[in-house]
């Protein structure tokens, strides 16, 4: 089932040999299946996935590749139950918005919870357009070595921030990755927010979260496994876990 690559690059010479100068482009014009391969650069786009298959990686592993969002994810995965979508070695960052177009969302009149509780999950008001680095609500996201960042995300107290959410009935697994919140702004950022989905996280990295590195609410038919990660300079919790079936 496997299709031919699809190429991502903005010098003349590689359009020329028909790489598309965008992620929207290539991601059209990609078939179920394939793989997007970026050179390297840093890409300004967000891409919501809607088809079975696609894997997304540098056209070489050790090649530099960011996508930067400021509100928006930079994946939103959307592909329908036991679909896979796979990324691979990108370096993802969300910015936040820019305080001089929205000064209504810097009010100081909301105080989050600090500690493990029910109230710290409710407080992240999930919903479609809520700030995220990445988003999957269907099917399976596998991602591998891979760098999120929060820092630098700009501060709104109504808000909690984490770098990947994964919705109810939707699956992660994340391998190997690093993921940073923020350490400039005093922003409530946090790692891996889970609802009611299966997880499975293994060998990464979390750091400077201050509404926690692995936030989950799971049902009894759900598979949460954390294993074997490093969790540095996070409060409100490490790992959070809350459900029926909870238990270390």
């Amino acid at each position: 089932m496997a299709q031919p690559a699809v190429y991502i690059a903005r010098d003349q010479e590689s359009i020329d040999l028909g790489a598309y100068s965008s992620l929207y482009d290539a991601y059209e014009n990609a078939k179920p299946f394939s793989r997007i391969k970026f050179a390297p650069d840093i890409y300004c786009e967000s891409v919501v996935v809607r088809k079975p298959g696609l894997v997304f990686e540098p056209i070489e592993k050790t090649l530099d590749i960011t996508i930067r969002q400021e509100v928006r994810p930079c994946f939103i995965i959307d592909i329908g139950p036991e679909e896979v979508c796979t990324i691979n070695n990108l370096k993802m960052m969300l910015t936040g918005p820019n305080k001089e177009l929205d000064m209504k969302a810097y009010q100081e009149s909301v105080v989050f919870d600090n500690y493990g509780s029910q109230n710290c999950i409710k407080e992240f008001y999930v919903k479609d357009n809520m700030y995220c680095v990445v988003m999957v609500k269907s099917g399976i996201l596998k991602m591998n070595n891979c760098i999120l960042s929060l820092d630098g995300c700009s501060r709104e107290t109504h808000r909690k921030v984490p770098c990947i959410v994964a919705m109810p009935n939707s699956s992660i697994e994340v391998f190997h990755c690093n993921l940073k919140g923020d350490t400039l702004n005093n922003s409530m950022t946090a790692g891996i927010l889970s609802l009611k989905s299966d997880t499975t996280i293994h060998e990464c990295s979390f750091a400077h979260f201050s509404a926690g590195a692995v936030m989950v609410d799971m049902k009894p038919e759900n598979n949460v496994v954390v294993s074997e990660n490093i969790i540095m300079s996070c409060q409100t919790a490490g790992i959070f876990i809350q459900g029926v079936a909870s238990r270390p």
